[in-house]
């Protein structure tokens, strides 16, 4: 049987990384309704795999006892936080930029965002879209990582607490 917490406990620094770089294939400014689910496995021999699904899918490995879910993440939209990247937009333009793309703004009805800032001027628009993703990704990213991870081992720790009581009684 294996022993799943030892070899998380192996694994972690490696997991932790991985999950990092899934939180930030996850941000995604472009998902549709159609979402993706970004997961990692780690077999017996502690071999991790990503794998990509858009539904209610397991993995064969997992299906059968072989391999574990070691952190998952379904793609979400970082621009869907309107008075965050608001404040984001007005403290990254540059005085000019933001006197000129106030003058460009014709209604009020429309939300400020960096879409609208990209109709407005593209290449700032996608600077400012790359830098807000770089900056969600990377003061987000080690947070989902450490609490994606612990979930993951005390979930573990709770399984083998199950067994033990049950071969008790």
């Amino acid at each position: 049987m294996t022993n799943w917490i030892k070899l998380l406990e192996e694994k972690e620094d490696e997991i932790k990384e991985r999950l990092e770089q899934l939180y930030e294939k996850a941000c995604n400014p472009n998902t549709t309704d159609h979402r993706l689910t970004f997961a990692l496995v780690m077999d017996e021999e502690g071999y991790i795999n990503e794998e990509t699904s858009t539904g209610n899918t397991i993995d064969g490995k997992v299906w059968e006892g072989k391999a574990i879910y070691v952190g998952a993440i379904t793609e979400f939209n970082p621009l869907n936080f309107e008075e965050e990247e608001k404040e984001f937009i007005f403290d990254s333009l540059r005085d000019e930029e933001k006197e000129s793309y106030l003058k460009w703004r014709t209604e009020d009805t429309i939300p400020i965002s960096v879409y609208d800032v990209i109709d407005w001027n593209e290449e700032t628009g996608n600077r400012l879209l790359n830098n807000y993703i770089d900056d969600v990704v990377s003061c987000n990213a080690p947070e989902f990582a450490e609490e994606e991870f612990n979930r993951i081992y005390d979930e573990q720790i709770i399984k083998r607490q199950e067994k033990e009581i049950s071969k008790q009684g």
